[in-house]
């Protein structure tokens, strides 16, 4: 998919708007060992109808592809119908990742103001932020999408 955004963009000067339906699932199986009408071992390749075009398959459970089909067709529904769809970012971190932002902000506070004894918030709330409030963007994106700006800490401190 990286491929196809980068050449979107080199190549046509496309940025983003294109909706996509995608899986971060990991396969658990390798492509099938590809037989061909003899059902001996054959080379895929003479089979392929354009040059790079799969001709084995993943096994995959038959409501998978269903379900994104439907995805899709939802999708396709509610824009004709005018209906706004509220998708949800995809932000794939870990918990190694949110430990990691945890600890940099109770370093961050240590070293402003000496201590991080004002730091009263666990990795759980510190993954709200990132995932719920921010969506996996960086606080130091200068993109103005969505984003405003606001003091967290009490004046009076």
């Amino acid at each position: 998919m990286g491929q196809v955004r980068h050449r979107l963009r080199k190549d046509y000067g496309i940025e983003g708007g294109i909706p996509v339906v995608f899986s971060l699932e990991k396969p658990k199986a390798k492509l099938l060992p590809f037989k061909g009408p003899s059902g001996e071992e054959e080379n895929p390749s003479d089979y392929q109808v354009v040059p790079g075009f799969r001709v084995r398959i993943i096994p995959v459970l038959g409501t998978i592809p269903a379900i994104f089909g439907q995805v899709m067709a939802s999708y396709v529904v509610t824009q004709l119908a005018g209906l706004q769809v509220h998708m949800e970012p995809v932000v794939n971190f870990d918990m190694d990742h949110y430990h990691v932002l945890h600890q940099r902000l109770i370093e961050h506070e240590e070293l402003q103001y000496g201590t991080a004894i004002q730091v009263q918030v666990d990795v759980e709330e510190v993954m709200y932020v990132a995932k719920e409030l921010w969506h996996g963007r960086s606080a130091r994106d200068q993109s103005p999408k969505d984003v405003g700006r606001g003091m967290w800490r009490s004046v009076k401190s």
